[in-house]
């Protein structure tokens, strides 16, 4: 279950939301971390950690939290534990026209929410930009995709190719080696 969706904090631009929502992903996530041996293997969130650090900085960016709470907020959810647990982020953009367009297709009403309307969709897209500028390097794979143009069998496609890709690189085993020649003489010098 995505878990903005069942959030008790109703205003989607209160810091508690992100926050509450962050901390249910980590609930959920916590119990295959802690454990040294699982029989779980693979994790797909659909929102993780890092669309937490998204809403931070959307949050920050409008006002919303000040700068010393974010620093504290994102300290807590880019803690090595939770990073190193995440192989893969993909980080979906798409212009506002396409978004609304999608979050209407299928509704019987065409009434804006707090956050779906062009302005606010606009300045979202800028943070999640601005988010994985600033901490993509500190997860191991953060890769961009925009959707604008892309249906949603596409995106499907693209997903589960750069999944998969991810995990095989993952499983593949990295074995290098050196010549008797070199190990000798690194030896030697010794």
């Amino acid at each position: 279950t995505e878990r903005a969706s069942v959030s008790p904090v109703t205003d989607k631009r209160s810091p508690f939301f992100n926050m509450w929502t962050g901390c249910s992903i980590l609930t959920g996530l916590i119990p295959y971390l802690s454990e040294p041996v699982t029989d779980v293997d693979v994790v797909i969130a659909d929102r993780g950690v890092f669309d937490t650090l998204c809403w931070f900085t959307w949050l920050q960016d409008d006002g919303a939290m000040p700068d010393d709470e974010t620093r504290d907020m994102v300290g807590f959810f880019t803690t090595k534990r939770f990073r190193q647990a995440t192989d893969l982020v993909l980080a979906f953009t798409a212009s506002p026209e396409a978004s609304m367009e999608r979050e209407y297709a299928h509704l019987l009403t065409r009434k804006r929410g707090s956050i779906m309307a062009p302005t606010v969709l606009e300045s979202y897209v800028k943070s999640i930009e601005k988010a994985v500028d600033a901490f993509g390097a500190d997860f191991k794979d953060v890769q961009r995709i925009d959707t604008s143009h892309q249906n949603q069998n596409e995106v499907a496609v693209q997903v589960t190719e750069r999944v998969l890709t991810s995990m095989r690189e993952e499983l593949v085993e990295k074995v290098g080696s050196l010549s008797r020649h070199s190990l000798e003489a690194a030896v030697g010098e010794q």
